[in-house]
């Protein structure tokens, strides 16, 4: 049995259930297998929405501001949306922080458990690139939204890349 064959005991169905430890949990790991999933479940969906097999799929990594945004939002006890938008504004996104502000309030299941950052959320989709292409069968391009000139950059937010099927 393999159960004997780790180095155990008795019978796998007498043993003691594991406890759970607290600190082996990865709440940045977990974060980041979650948007993996998330995305290979969106991009499915778009491929069955457009019917056509992709050639290029390109991935779009919200811009770092974001990632400040939605933490602050999040830490705070306000959801007033006058007063977060007076805390949080981002300077030169004024218009667009103000419309994610609304879209957070309106929508919390928006903010990710654990907010990553824009450089642990683009080399995490760069380590997978491999799994995704193989899964998709098409070449994938992790991008970096503020390096884009797409228009779909712009929709990317932590934890939720943007997706572009071609």
């Amino acid at each position: 049995e393999l159960w004997s064959k780790l180095g155990n005991k008795g019978l796998v169905a007498r043993a003691k259930w594991p406890r759970y430890n607290a600190k082996k949990i990865d709440n940045k790991l977990e974060s980041a297998e979650e948007m993996i999933e998330n995305v290979k479940r969106d991009i499915r969906n778009i491929i069955n929405l457009v019917k056509v097999k992709p050639r290029n799929i390109s991935l779009f990594v919200a811009e770092e501001w974001k990632y400040h945004l939605f933490e602050g939002v999040r830490k705070s006890e306000s959801r007033e949306i006058g007063q977060l938008i007076k805390k949080f504004i981002v300077k030169d996104h004024e218009n667009d922080s103000t419309k994610l502000i609304s879209m957070i309030v309106k929508y919390p299941g928006k903010i990710p458990i654990e907010i990553l950052n824009e450089k642990y959320e683009y080399n995490f989709l760069n380590n997978n690139k491999e799994m995704l292409e193989k899964e998709f069968e098409c070449k994938i391009d992790v991008v970096k939204a503020e390096s884009s000139s797409e228009q779909k950059a712009r929709q990317a937010l932590p934890g939720r890349p943007a997706i572009l099927v071609r």
